[in-house]
């Protein structure tokens, strides 16, 4: 199955397809930030730390 052109989500104007097209020349090979990455790592880091909770407060009411 061939792949799609590489022109096709850039707008149909040839002259704003141009400048689109240089544009994503620029940013190309630059990573993709994701917000779902962010904090990850403190995150992971405290929810596998052990908890330090005093076990007969938690069944006091």
């Amino acid at each position: 199955m061939p792949s799609p052109h590489s022109d096709r989500p850039l707008p149909v104007d040839p002259g704003v397809r141009a400048l689109a097209r240089r544009r994503y020349e620029t940013v190309r090979d630059l990573p993709i930030p994701s917000p779902h990455r962010l904090g990850r790592d403190e995150a992971f880091e405290a929810a596998t730390e052990p908890a330090s909770v005093n076990p007969r407060k938690v069944f006091e009411l």
